[in-house]
């Protein structure tokens, strides 16, 4: 497909990468370390969870924008173009971009097996390997151990919160499901829940992943000032 154009390529993912054969992420990552050199940013942030994880997304790429860094931002789904999922300092990835991209991971997947995600995430991380970015934020699809952004080593991860979502794909329990979302978690990164209310259990599984975890209502709080329209951390 040398010349394909984006909706062309789009159809042909689709296609031919529904799913992935194997419950791993080994092939993944041995085409992301072919396609890329280096670091794809020097800090990496990942965001996890039932719902929140869009917005949480929006607000640190504001936030980082206004500190003057240069950020890219992978999301989905997308409201109106595909091309709203990968952004650089919140501008849409061009069309000619992303289909470079996409030739480049088609020409290294070899006979590696790739899902639909698979293949779109590995080609936004190529892009951003291009660019020297200061920070990328990478929003989980679904779960998270086996989510195409976990084969990245976050600097910082995030869990908006655990609730039951998507159990035929996570468990029937929310313990289980913690655990998969969990696994975004590394022990000696910073790991942030944002949920104030959660199960002993559930915190025990997050825990085991993050000894360190930082939990909304005990290590950080904000307030909101609805009158005024602003809130305030500490």
């Amino acid at each position: 497909m040398p010349e394909a154009s984006l909706k062309d390529w789009l159809k042909y993912i689709e296609l031919n990468h529904s799913s992935r054969s194997e419950r791993s992420l080994q092939s993944v990552y041995q085409i992301y370390k072919q396609i890329t050199k280096g670091n794809i940013a020097k800090e990496v942030i990942i965001i996890g969870g039932t719902n929140g994880k869009g917005s949480t997304a929006e607000f640190l790429l504001n936030l980082l924008l206004h500190q003057e860094k240069k950020v890219g931002l992978y999301t989905s789904p997308h409201l109106f173009s595909f091309l709203e999922r990968i952004r650089v300092n919140g501008e849409p990835i061009q069309e000619k971009d992303i289909v470079k991209s996409f030739k480049v991971v088609e020409s290294n997947k070899e006979d590696k097996t790739l899902s639909y995600f698979d293949f779109i995430t590995l080609a936004a991380f190529h892009h951003f390997s291009l660019l020297q970015l200061d920070y990328v934020i990478l929003e989980v699809g679904v779960g998270g151990r086996l989510d195409p952004v976990n084969i990245i080593e976050p600097d910082i991860s995030i869990l908006t919160n655990i609730h039951l979502d998507h159990m035929n794909m996570l468990g029937s329990t929310k313990e289980k499901i913690a655990g998969e979302k969990a696994d975004i978690f590394r022990k000696n990164k910073v790991s942030i829940l944002g949920q104030k209310k959660v199960d002993l259990n559930v915190l025990k599984v997050l825990k085991r992943k993050a000894p360190n975890l930082l939990r909304l209502g005990e290590h950080f709080r904000f307030k909101e000032y609805l009158l005024t329209k602003q809130w305030k951390y500490n």
